[in-house]
């Protein structure tokens, strides 16, 4: 199904999630304020020590936070205890249950935070994909939905228009974590609690980072994060948000999505974990990353030069001594033709190839254009088919490098690969 259309209109949304039961409650709100057992559940409220110290003031989060007034407290409790059953009878069991949860969202000394990040241009099952305890690949759901709307989070389709793109099916990214509970939180104390949120999002943003390298490394295809929206299943953060702008911007209609197949899922989920334990190693933590980098270049000449730094960091990890930095064009393509296993190309092709890809970074990093670009069989090609041709080559080089350390814990000497041991 193709992306649609939305005009984010806050009241619409709100009215379209809210239950016809909620909504009645709402609009005889006034009149339930009238009534005894209204100020008697009031009074209970602010009577309990541990409540009455945290309703009336602000509560949260260094990445956000909220007043809580009692009657905000009360109306919740009310509403909550209305989505279940299909008649406004009162359920004492319902109302018991939630006032449990409004009693551990004051006890708890953490809040509970989930960020969201859509994933365009990526095609996969609907069943979540769990790749970690605290985080997932799955459907946005209809209220993740909802929230990024209100947030205005979703890329526009046109430059300013009012239009937002919602893809039918829109996968996403879900990062579950927990942030130090304040209390009292002004807000003209907010540069006290940067450092925190600052070091939240960072951390955030790795680990988005690292699952879309490691997408981008298990399979071609083009896949890019949108903004990151912030929400909490608090008692006292319910309808708050925060948002961190993506790095990069997002591709909302990529020519060649990246699928995962149902019967890729498994595979994935172990090369993630493979890919993190490889990572331990130095040089092939800088290629992997280098190679997501290359994901998020709209230009190729900008994607070649990753995915060669990529490549100098895997073939070339031996040459931090100065002895060792001789003519490392010509080690990078005989290394590259050596360890890159394809199924028509010959040794003496790669090597050919890389120094060519070699020579193109050169050109790049200097100002100049690349010239004479062609395929390992000698076809000529453009820059951005030789990018390409570059990007698939090194995604089967470090998908070998991610098995062989998992496997032997070290990559083999260089020397002994090249010239046999």
């Amino acid at each position: 199904m193709p992306p649609g259309f939305a005009f984010p209109t806050m009241w619409l949304r709100e009215q379209l999630r809210m239950t016809p039961k909620q909504k009645c409650v709402l609009d005889n709100l006034e009149s339930l304020k009238q009534l005894p057992e209204y100020s008697h559940l009031l009074k209970v409220i602010e009577s309990d020590i541990l409540l009455s110290k945290q309703i009336g003031r602000n509560v949260g989060t260094a990445l956000m936070y909220g007043f809580v007034p009692a009657d905000d407290v009360v109306r919740r409790l009310i509403l909550t205890a209305t989505e279940d059953g299909s008649t406004l009878v009162f359920s004492s069991d319902t109302f018991e249950s939630q006032y449990r949860t409004l009693e551990n969202a004051c006890y708890s000394d953490t809040i509970p935070v989930t960020t969201v990040v859509p994933l365009y241009g990526l095609a996969a099952p609907n069943e979540p994909i769990h790749l970690t305890t605290e985080a997932e690949i799955d459907a946005l759901s209809d209220e993740e939905t909802g929230r990024c709307l209100d947030a205005n989070i979703l890329p526009r389709v046109f430059p300013d228009t009012p239009f937002v793109s919602v893809e039918a099916n829109l996968k996403c990214l879900r990062i579950r974590a927990e942030m130090k509970k304040m209390v009292d939180m002004s807000g003209d104390d907010r540069a006290q609690y940067r450092p925190e949120a600052r070091a939240f999002r960072e951390k955030v943003h790795d680990r988005v980072d690292e699952v879309l390298r490691v997408l981008r490394i298990f399979k071609r295809g083009s896949v890019s994060p949108a903004t990151f929206l912030h929400h909490s299943p608090h008692f006292f953060l319910h309808g708050r948000y925060a948002w961190t702008h993506s790095a990069v911007r997002p591709d909302v209609w990529p020519q060649e999505r990246l699928q995962l197949s149902i019967s890729e899922i498994s595979e994935f989920t172990q090369f993630c974990k493979a890919a993190e334990r490889a990572k331990t190693k130095k040089f092939l933590d800088n290629a992997l990353r280098r190679f997501g980098y290359a994901g998020d270049r709209h230009r190729a000449d900008d994607k070649l030069v990753d995915l060669m730094i990529s490549a100098e960091s895997l073939f070339l990890s031996d040459s931090g001594e100065p002895k060792e930095r001789g003519e490392m064009r010509y080690r990078l393509a005989q290394r590259a033709a050596v360890f890159i296993d394809h199924p028509t190309y010959t040794r003496k092709q790669l090597q050919k190839y890389f120094r060519g890809a070699y020579d193109a970074r050169s050109s790049i990093v200097h100002g100049e254009t690349p010239k004479d670009l062609h395929a390992p069989e000698g076809e000529s090609l453009t820059l951005p088919q030789f990018t390409e041709a570059t990007e698939q080559l090194m995604r089967a080089a470090l998908k070998k490098a991610v098995s062989i350390i998992n496997a032997e814990g070290s990559l083999r000497n260089w020397d002994d690969l090249v010239l046999g041991s």
